[in-house]
């Protein structure tokens, strides 16, 4: 699989995907907040910094 990139163009993006996986990560730069929602349970991840790994 090569590199994908998405750069949002508002303070409110999304990204919907369906998956079969034990574990899904995703690699993201910059400040903020990230909500994952997953079967009607939600989390944030806290993003800070130079594109990193996080656990989704």
């Amino acid at each position: 699989m090569s590199g994908q990139y998405i750069t949002p163009t508002g303070a409110s993006a999304q990204i919907k995907f369906n998956y079969h996986a034990k574990n899904v990560y995703i690699v993201v730069a910059g400040e903020g907040n990230i909500t994952v929602t997953d079967n009607g349970s939600s989390k944030q991840v806290k993003v800070s910094g130079t594109p990193t790994l996080y656990p989704i």
